[in-house]
């Protein structure tokens, strides 16, 4: 683990406090838009730390804290800043962590285990949310230290159900306005602590398909009579793999991947249907923005080509590219050094071809998306057996509250 920084004053029981809201949102997992138990913890700690106001019920399930800064004079507004010149702070800035589990079972030990059959944080929303607690408390304590606004967002749905999105559609950014986002992912594969920041796509874009191929089946023994959708099939899947490897550009990284094939009932019966689904990934949003018409000329091309009929279905998963702004990604290296130590910045670290709904914030505000260590040899996100590692509470909680204080200009 890294040296800790004296950045904040840390107050007695901080670390302890943490850890058991950690342990507790753990045993208590809730699912997309499920998170009332969650979201009702979070608001009445955020009540507990004074903050100016603490709205609920925003996308549903989510939570957003306001903290105004009591330092000299207002941090200016964004302006048009000639090349060369430095970039006046903002003055407001949004921190966001998720809140909710998977549905999933949990095979870990741990005395804190899932409570909820079915249920689990196997992805490190719990320890998220904890830090986002943490470094409201740090914020809150030490007001003097900034002027403008930060606004601690507690999303919901963050696991494939569009909270981010709901959160935008109840006006987010209007009744909570910010010019600058950012969010923390603990990061297993990375060392404890170590924080790796790096502008641009930093996570891929998500979206599925369905194609259904219609035939005229028939006796297996009697091919010639059918239009056999199964072969079809066979071409389709071979042909979608044209999308990556001649249809994009090679520097521009694009994941077609079919993951279900369904047809057919008995060995001797060729079907009239088959049924193909799967995920699409790339880190440019112009590119997702095309892939449905390519897919649907280059099915249905194929489809004639057998002599079957075929419908493809592109389903928006609500997953952009998450695309860090490069002067956001730099202020949050700063943040990065300030609490960790220049030595344990990693910029190096290969884009992921996960997805991340904080994407469809990125969109709408310039930000950040930061990786937090977890450790080299532990289980990886949604694996059985995760867990988020705890000495990451503290040292989480500030880096969040360094990125809002780095946004703002304070020192």
């Amino acid at each position: 683990m890294p040296p800790r920084l004296p950045t904040f004053r840390i107050p007695p029981g901080f670390a302890e406090r943490l850890l058991a809201v950690r342990h507790d949102i753990h045993r208590h997992p809730e699912l997309a838009f499920e998170e009332v138990r969650t979201a009702r913890l979070v608001a009445e700690r955020l009540e507990r730390l004074g903050l100016d106001s603490v709205t609920r019920g925003v996308g549903r399930t989510g939570v957003v804290g306001t903290l105004v800064g009591r330092g000299a004079g207002p941090a200016p507004r964004h302006e048009h800043v000639a090349p060369g010149r430095a970039r006046p702070p903002v003055r407001s800035v949004g921190l966001r962590a998720d809140m909710d589990a998977l549905p999933m079972e949990e095979e870990g030990g741990v005395a804190y285990r899932s409570a909820e059959p079915g249920k689990a944080h196997m992805c490190g929303h719990d320890g998220h949310t904890a830090m986002l607690l943490g470094a409201a408390e740090l914020l809150a304590q030490e007001r003097e230290r900034f002027s403008g606004v930060v606004h601690l967002i507690f999303q919901p749905a963050e696991e494939g159900k569009g909270g981010a999105a709901a959160m935008l559609g109840d006006g987010l950014f209007a009744t909570h306005p910010c010019e600058e986002v950012y969010a923390i992912h603990n990061w297993p594969g990375l060392p404890v602590g170590v924080v790796d920041v790096q502008p641009g796509a930093r996570m891929a874009s998500a979206d599925n398909f369905d194609v259904e191929l219609r035939a005229r089946g028939g006796h297996a023994a009697m091919p010639h009579l059918t239009s056999d959708p199964v072969v079809a099939a066979a071409a389709v899947v071979t042909a979608l793999q044209t999308i990556a490897s001649r249809w994009t550009h090679p520097v521009d990284p694009v994941v077609v991947s079919v993951t279900k094939i369904h047809g057919g009932s008995a060995h001797n019966v060729i079907p009239s249907r088959v049924h193909l689904a799967g995920t699409v990934r790339c880190f440019s949003n112009e590119l997702r923005d095309a892939l449905p018409g390519k897919m649907r000329s280059l099915v249905a091309a194929v489809a004639e080509s057998y002599g079957v009929g075929a419908a493809l279905a592109f389903e928006d998963a609500g997953f952009a590219a998450t695309v860090n702004d490069a002067g956001a990604a730099e202020r949050a290296l700063r943040a990065a050094a300030r609490t960790v130590g220049r030595d344990h910045v990693s910029t190096s670290c290969k884009a992921s071809m996960g997805a991340e709904d904080f994407s469809e914030m990125l969109r709408h505000r310039r930000g950040a998306y930061v990786w937090l260590g977890a450790g080299v040899d532990v289980p990886g996100l949604h694996d059985p057996r995760f867990d988020f590692n705890d000495e990451l509470l503290v040292v989480g909680s500030e880096l969040y509250a360094n990125m809002a204080l780095e946004a703002l200009g304070s020192e």
